[in-house]
């Protein structure tokens, strides 16, 4: 009611001061002629008012069902719009939720797939005097497997995290690329090459450049080649393994920071609403 007054002073002075002005207006005396008595025009008044009061009332409670009716409708049209979004956000948590469990289960095979543990059965089965190469084309395929899962992964936003994570998934991959193919030319040199033939065949390996920077550093730390060659395969595997960063803690710290802010991103989808 104090809104209702608030806004409409105005109808309420109208209806209480009308018949004071009503009545002011009869006792001036008219300039013109006028037709009719007072009492007449008082009459006349008094029933137009009464026709126009419930008129103007009507139609203002008319206006101010209407509006409050269209009022009603906009906060409801918000409100269900509110609840679709939250409706289609909760959905996309969900997915994204989803996503984000195989994106872990993918990264923790990708990082397992670099762990020196395969590096080290390599160099027992040097020191039990087997042929690694087929063991060499399992590792890489694995590796090449899970890198391939994580390039299919989907990713919604490229943020910086995901970006430093491709980086070091792209230098942690390489790295062990190149030691899987240095542990191939031991097991060449020292298991598959007659004495006689090393030095040749090592030199003209390294002219083809299949000998990478881990086994060449090593190769060029002996005063002569020969040297080399006379030394332990076994020795030069783990020194090679030594010589290697820490592939599998290093992706998984990149992995474990991209997957944090994954979540702190996915979890802004509800706090948005």
């Amino acid at each position: 009611m104090k809104d209702f007054l608030k806004k409409y002073w105005w109808c309420v002075i109208i209806i209480v001061f009308a018949p004071i002005v009503i009545n002011y207006l009869l006792l001036i005396p008219a300039i013109g002629p006028v037709v009719g008595e007072d009492v007449h025009w008082l009459s006349f008044w008094g029933s137009y008012l009464a026709a126009l009061i419930p008129t103007v009332g009507a139609f203002m409670i008319l206006y101010i069902q209407r509006r409050d009716s269209l009022g009603e409708n906009e906060k409801r049209r918000k409100e269900n719009e509110e609840n679709r979004n939250l409706q289609i956000n909760i959905l996309k948590y969900q997915q994204e939720m989803q996503w984000l469990n195989e994106k872990r289960d993918i990264l923790i095979d990708f990082a397992l797939s670099l762990s020196k543990d395969d590096l080290i059965e390599l160099s027992n089965k040097i020191a039990a005097n087997q042929d690694i190469l087929s063991d060499i084309r399992d590792l890489r395929a694995n590796r090449v497997k899970n890198d391939s899962r994580v390039g299919f992964m989907r990713v919604s936003e490229k943020t910086e995290s995901f970006k430093e994570f491709n980086t070091k998934r792209q230098s942690a991959f390489n790295s062990h690329r190149d030691a899987l193919l240095d542990f191939q030319e031991i097991n060449i040199l020292f298991m598959r090459t007659p004495v006689a033939q090393r030095v040749p065949v090592l030199h003209n390996r390294m002219q083809q450049g299949l000998i990478h920077s881990g086994l060449r550093d090593i190769i060029f730390s002996y005063p002569l080649e020969s040297v080399f060659l006379q030394q332990n395969p076994v020795e030069i595997s783990l020194k090679l393994i030594a010589s290697l960063p820490n592939l599998l803690e290093d992706t998984r710290k990149a992995s474990l920071a991209y997957i944090k802010s994954e979540e702190e991103r996915i979890s802004k989808l509800l706090e948005d609403n």
